[in-house]
């Protein structure tokens, strides 16, 4: 069946190629041309046209099969003539469509400017009436192929690509604007689609969205943020290291912030709380990357003012947020709070420092810019950040901000000087004239007429802006007239008395203006009442080192160095991230709360020691030092620094690079003096601000300075650029390999990225358990509570949790399995927390459950211990050692060994140290006198968050319970007394101190005690017989 279908194939083919066939090649050969098919299929090369049979592309015989048969079947009579007649005729009709548009391209090419255009009556040219006139016969006609076909400028492509060329060239012809903005457009998608482009974009949205989350104070939103920054750092790098240009250490400044970093990870060694003190690694590795990125990845000055300009722009936003707040037209938590805007940093002192520090390089940026529409957007931006700025109200920023100006306007060139000063008074002159009604709109008074009114004062910081920048056009266009049409105009010099007059007069003139201002002063105190709204002017007005909060931030940056200087331990290494929490409350003179020191320098120095107290100043010297050299850089000589690529790239602009340097030197030192006075850097925003300031200024001074760098790094390869002076060579040592270097980054990446999620895995599967507990739903929360133990070991307070849910249950079932491994969960979180007092007495009360009363007691007193002024702490120790005094006195009436850890079965050893316990009870009245007593008289007044420490009426009960158990009579009716004055506390008092006068021989008086506490809670009858017992036991008589 196979020979005959095989025989009529080969007969068909013979009768259709004129009754002669092709001479067959041998078998031998038929079978090597195959194979070569097959392998050069294999490897995507193209064969010749007639090895394929005409067909697009071979397709491997191994793919499709080799040996299978194919399913065949027979098409109905002249279906096959058909078929190719309807081929042909699309075909004919597509290819007269390509002649056409190409025809109609080449007549309009004709007409375009520049040459003589056809006349109506014109006939065209022999060639192209040719093609026009041209019947394509047949698929292997050559015009068919395109053939015969001019392509534009010779070039080979499609003739749809020339089409669109020819479209493109004549619309650039006829607008030459807007191909030159395609152009620019285009070269600004393939910069962006590189990866160095990438990496900025990547770059610009780190820098961008911080603040307006909640600026990254916590943990839920500071995580994610970890990772984003791993995965562009390690993006970068390894782009680098392909290159063989990955470099981190050329300059003492990046000695420094990575030596901080070390610093930290070595800090974490004795730390007082492990989780806090993980996160402050990982923030301090997020902010050496983005210092790291932006140092090495810049490479134009343009580049920097990009980023700075991003700064900006987010800036402006979160001022735009704070008064939509403000308005009542953004709802955002904690954005308004008492007339004073917080917007999405939720702090207003440290809204204030970031708005400070942005306003001042805006101040810059629009002395530099150029055209109209960025002078007006970065006017009208610089106004809102002002605005905002005054709104938040913060003494310390209002004494900040001068200085910063001041600084700002000393170190810019003359012409940027004069520039940025005017542009700051007419930000003021906008401000102020609609601060007054602004104010007046907010706290959703009136919502609309707010918007309004800021939108007046906009227009006005545009107008200003205008009209600058029309006069500086007239004033230049003038000048140039002078200059080309009358050149000895332009060397006319005035007479010597020309200037001196003028001068005096216009001093005539301020005198003058002075005094009338003076005469009219009650009326000049109304306007300008108007203008500064009261609660600004009030704030302005209490500003003194003598008020309460200068004062208490001084207190407590001595607080911090007294931490510092605690033990060698902590000057050496440090307290780790969170030691200020932890430690604070153990060095303070009264009772405050504050979760940060309010200092970030002394901050540092209270996590890392006196070395990374050191370094971090010594980080602000380099900085100094960097900035100091790139102005004598570009300063120092007429000529302009060479670019970033040596003598053959182009120079850098030397006035610009000079004043950019400046300007972000002046906005991180403002930012820099404020948070000596506050804890600005506590958020992740603001602390990315500063560090990415850092890092431009850092780029800067390299591209500015490229032989001020001393050589390759610990990864350096040597390829990234030869130090000027000579000093790579005491380097070589050092470098790696690029697959090593690839390793170290990998791993850094990849611990930065993997425990930012684990921790935010953590954080969920503890809200998760939370949550069920709300519901009830025990067994789900100690799942949730465990998943989240798997993610993250180190925080205390998900193990606290799940030892609450076990020391419950052990409780209620009197299971000792689970009351063991409530504590064993509760000592591994007083060792990751150590300095955590409530922590501490959950601690105590897990090991009293146990009868592990010494080890109990221990932490009770640890915990009075790192928190001397806290009330209910007293409160749990008098109770812990009354508990235990009468555990004791208890075991020793019933002469039975305690059931747990209490293998003494002596009955007068536990008696006496029930009473050692009794007389520790009684003893607290008296040593929370002796604490309050060393409180200064004049820091009593800054003690205002909770109740001066006192005996409360609960200690009282305590301690006279105590004294009647010891038989100190008079102690226990004074006491017992004391706490019957609070009602809840009286039916016990009462019964206690009737059974004491019961006991003295007072018998009336006594019963009489017993009968009201009866009456007022008729449980108590349960326990006198038990209490009477006790004070038999306790005086020694038997029972």
């Amino acid at each position: 069946m196979a020979k005959r279908r095989h025989k009529r194939t080969k007969q068909t083919r013979k009768a259709a190629s004129g009754g002669r066939l092709k001479p067959q090649a041998p078998a031998g050969a038929q079978k090597a041309a195959q194979q070569h098919r097959v392998q050069a299929a294999q490897k995507g090369k193209v064969v010749p046209l007639g090895e394929k049979g005409r067909r697009g592309k071979v397709v491997p015989l191994d793919v499709k099969g080799r040996g299978k048969r194919r399913f065949r079947f027979r098409l109905p009579a002249g279906a096959v003539e058909r078929l190719e007649k309807i081929r042909e005729g699309v075909g004919r009709s597509w290819r007269e469509l390509a002649i056409r548009l190409r025809l109609g391209l080449l007549r309009r090419g004709a007409a375009s400017p520049g040459k003589e255009a056809p006349s109506a009556g014109r006939r065209p040219a022999p060639e192209t009436q040719r093609l026009s006139q041209v019947k394509w016969k047949g698929k292997g006609a050559a015009p068919g192929r395109g053939k015969g076909l001019p392509r534009p400028g010779g070039r080979p492509g499609s003739r749809t690509a020339a089409a669109l060329r020819a479209r493109w060239e004549a619309l650039g012809a006829r607008r030459p604007g807007v191909r030159a903005a395609a152009g620019e457009l285009g070269a600004l998608l393939r910069r962006a689609a590189a990866p160095e482009g990438i990496v900025a974009l990547m770059l610009a949205a780190l820098l961008f969205y911080p603040p307006y989350f909640r600026g990254l104070f916590f943990a839920r939103e500071l995580l994610p943020t970890h990772m984003f920054t791993a995965v562009i750092f390690s993006f970068f790098a390894f782009y680098k290291i392909s290159r063989r240009e990955l470099v981190f250490f050329r300059h003492p400044l990046d000695y420094a912030v990575f030596l901080l970093l070390g610093l930290y990870v070595a800090s974490s060694i004795n730390a007082w709380n492990t989780r806090d003190a993980v996160g402050a690694v990982l923030k301090m590795a997020n902010y050496a990357a983005v210092y790291w990125l932006l140092a090495f990845s810049v490479r134009s000055l343009n580049a920097v003012q990009s980023y700075l300009k991003v700064f900006f722009a987010s800036g402006t936003g979160v001022a735009l947020l704070g008064l939509g707040a403000a308005f009542g037209t953004f709802h955002y938590k904690d954005a308004f709070v008492g007339g004073r805007i917080f917007s999405s940093l939720q702090y207003p002192n440290t809204l204030a420092a970031y708005l400070t520090a942005i306003n001042l390089f805006g101040l810059y940026l629009l002395a530099g810019a150029g055209r109209l529409a960025s002078r007006i957007l970065l006017a009208v931006g610089n106004y809102l950040l002002f605005l905002t700025f005054l709104g938040t109200q913060s003494r310390g920023a209002y004494l900040i901000y001068p200085l910063g100006l001041l600084i700002l306007l000393a170190g810019l060139p003359g012409k940027e000087r004069w520039r940025a000063l005017g542009n700051f008074g007419l930000q003021v002159l906008a401000v102020f004239a609609v601060a007054g009604r602004v104010v007046a709109c907010t706290g959703g008074r009136a919502e609309l007429a707010g918007w309004l009114w800021v939108l007046a004062g906009a227009v006005l910081a545009a107008v200003f802006q205008w009209v600058w920048a029309s006069a500086e056009a007239r004033l230049a266009r003038r000048s140039s007239s002078l200059g080309t049409g009358n050149a000895s105009a332009g060397r006319r010099r005035l007479r010597p008395w020309v200037l001196p007059a003028a001068a005096a007069f216009g001093l005539l003139i301020l005198a003058g203006g002075a005094c009338a201002l003076w005469q009219e002063r009650a009326a000049v105190a109304a306007f300008a009442g108007r203008a500064v709204p009261e609660a600004w002017a009030a704030r302005v007005k209490s500003i003194s080192l003598q008020e309460k909060n200068a004062q208490e931030r001084l207190l407590w940056s001595r607080d911090a160095f007294k931490i510092m200087t605690a033990s060698p331990l902590n000057s050496l290494l440090g307290a780790g991230g969170g030691g200020w929490n932890a430690l604070y409350h153990r060095y303070q003179d009264y009772l405050y709360f504050s979760t940060e020191v309010h200092n970030h320098f002394l901050q540092v120095g209270v996590e890392t020691g006196f070395p990374g107290l050191l370094t971090f100043l010594a980080i602000w010297v380099f900085f100094f030092g960097i900035t100091w050299r790139t102005l004598r850089c570009t300063g120092g000589s007429p000529q302009a620094p060479a670019g970033p690529g040596g003598a053959d790239s182009p120079p850098l602009p030397q006035q610009a690079v000079r004043g950019t340097a400046w300007a972000i030197f002046s906005g991180a030192l403002a930012l820099g003096l404020h948070s000596l006075i506050d804890f600005n850097l506590s958020l992740g925003a603001v602390a990315l601000l500063l560090w990415g300031l850092f890092g431009l200024g850092r780029g800067l001074g390299r591209l500015a300075d490229p032989a001020g760098e001393i050589g390759v790094g610990a990864l350096g390869t040597g390829t990234a650029g030869t130090s000027g002076r000579g000093r790579t060579g005491r380097f070589s040592r050092f470098q790696l390999s690029p697959a090593l270097q690839g390793v170290l980054v990998g791993s850094v990446a990849a611990v930065l990225f993997l425990t930012s999620m684990s921790l935010l895995l953590g954080q969920k599967y503890a809200l998760a358990a939370s949550q069920a507990l709300k519901r009830q739903d025990v067994q789900g929360a100690v799942s949730a509570y465990e998943r989240a133990l798997e993610h993250d070991p180190w925080t205390s307070s998900y193990r606290a949790g799940l030892a609450q849910i076990y020391l419950f249950q052990g409780e209620q079932k009197q299971d000792a399995g689970l009351l063991r491994k409530a504590q064993e969960l509760l000592a591994d979180a007083v060792r990751a927390n150590r300095g955590d007092p409530q922590l501490r007495v959950l601690y105590g009360r897990a090991l009293f459950s146990t009868g592990r009363l010494e080890e109990g007691l221990a932490q009770l007193e640890e915990a009075v211990a790192l928190m001397p002024f806290k009330q209910d702490l007293y409160e749990s120790l008098a109770a812990g050692y009354l508990g235990a005094g009468l555990f004791l006195l208890e075991q020793a009436g019933q002469a039975k060994t305690p059931p747990v850890r209490e293998q003494q079965g002596d009955p007068a050893r536990l008696k006496e140290r029930g009473r050692r316990c009794l007389e520790q009870a009684l003893a607290v009245p008296e040593r929370i006198e002796r604490t309050m007593a060393s409180v200064p008289e004049k820091h009593k007044q800054y003690w205002v968050r909770a109740p001066l420490l006192a005996v409360s009426p609960q200690i009282h009960l305590y301690a006279g319970e105590a004294a009647a158990l010891l038989a100190r009579w008079p102690q226990a009716d004074t006491c017992l007394a004391a706490a019957a004055q609070d009602p809840a506390l009286k039916p016990e008092a009462l019964l206690w101190r009737g059974l004491a006068l019961k006991k003295r021989g007072r018998t009336e008086e006594g019963e009489e005690l017993v009968t009201e506490a009866l009456k007022l809670k008729p449980d108590l009858a349960g326990e006198q017989e038990k209490i009477e017992a006790l004070l038999r036991a306790a005086s020694g008589r038997p029972s």
